[in-house]
């Protein structure tokens, strides 16, 4: 799977592809036809690796999945990669290059077959992006050199590029919400409009924690009052989107509440009071911990929301009889 990533926007994408339902949709989607006909795109696997180097780290996150061929005994990659900085990278194809060639040193150190790689770049963007071949840096080429400079494609899906209603009719509901709440973190009261409007639609998704993600991801980019948000909240038709939202909120809250607190306590004071300030904290992550597992939350989410690393929040868990 991915390496963690700090970016919002990234995290969102990462979670939203690491739903097996959207990523099939979304690659069923968004691989030219002429891929898509080889691939059997349905029976897809997660990798649980990267080919991400440590230079390219900064640059880009990557979810890479397993996809068998329909007609043959054999699979190849498929690598979707974001784009952490969400706008255009002047040499892009070159760091793509770099990945590629980091992929298949990675397979040819685990020994066996060697299986294609098939890059797919998710520009999250507003600004116009027109990918570039690599043999497009280099002007008037003499014809004898073109044969040295490396040629491959990459599939490039550019969010902003894309319609509304192409967004909307994807097969998967909660897809096309994901990615339309994308489209709409720039405008807060657009994007609050457009979920209030979508929201009943998401109610055969009430069980999967997505639809939490998707709630977390809004309050987390939208600098609304409480009142505001209280606001939107009451504006949703459906009953049960309107309370696993009005819990996701609360929980946040909760976070924020024990760390302001436990900032506040500690605040002024100097050697001595490290060894508490930690504890302090500590504990106060347990308890958001506890009360989101309570509440159904994934171990991925719920690392996102208290800042712990997974192993970490599996590890509280554990100790207090949770898993």
């Amino acid at each position: 799977m991915a390496k963690s990533v700090n970016n919002p926007h990234d995290k969102f994408v990462k979670e939203m592809l690491s739903d097996r339902e959207m990523a099939i949709e979304f690659l069923q989607a968004y691989l030219p036809h002429d891929v898509s006909a080889l691939l059997d795109i349905p029976r897809m696997e997660y990798a649980n690796t990267s080919f991400i180097s440590p230079e390219l780290e900064e640059t880009f996150a990557d979810i890479v999945v397993r996809i068998p061929f329909r007609e043959k005994s054999d699979h190849a990659y498929v690598s979707v990669l974001l784009e952490a900085k969400s706008e255009p990278e002047k040499y892009a194809m070159f760091q793509i290059l770099s990945y590629i060639a980091n992929g298949y040193a990675t397979q040819i150190k685990q020994g066996g077959k060697l299986h294609p790689i098939v890059p797919c770049l998710y520009y999250q963007g507003k600004r116009k992006w027109k990918l570039r071949q690599v043999n497009d840096y280099f002007d008037d080429l003499p014809i004898a050199l073109r044969p040295y400079i490396p040629g491959f494609d990459t599939i490039f899906v550019s969010l902003f590029d894309l319609s509304e209603e192409q967004i909307i009719h994807l097969g998967n509901a909660l897809l096309g919400a994901a990615m339309m709440v994308q489209r709409y973190r720039y405008d807060t009261e657009g994007l609050l409009r457009h979920f209030i409007q979508i929201s009943s639609s998401l109610e055969p998704y009430i069980q999967k924690n997505f639809l939490i993600t998707v709630s977390v991801y809004i309050l987390s980019i939208t600098k609304l009052s409480k009142a505001e948000i209280m606001e939107t909240i009451q504006q949703i038709p459906s009953a049960p989107v309107k309370e696993t939202i009005m819990s996701t909120y609360r929980l946040i809250k909760e976070e924020g509440k024990i760390e302001g607190k436990i900032e506040g306590k500690i605040e002024g004071k100097i050697e001595g009071k490290i060894e508490g300030k930690i504890e302090g904290k500590i504990e106060g992550k347990i308890e958001v911990v506890l009360n989101a597992h309570a509440n159904g939350l994934s171990l991925p989410l719920i690392a996102n929301i208290t800042g712990l690393d997974e192993v970490e929040v599996a590890r509280i868990l554990k100790e207090h009889g949770k898993l």
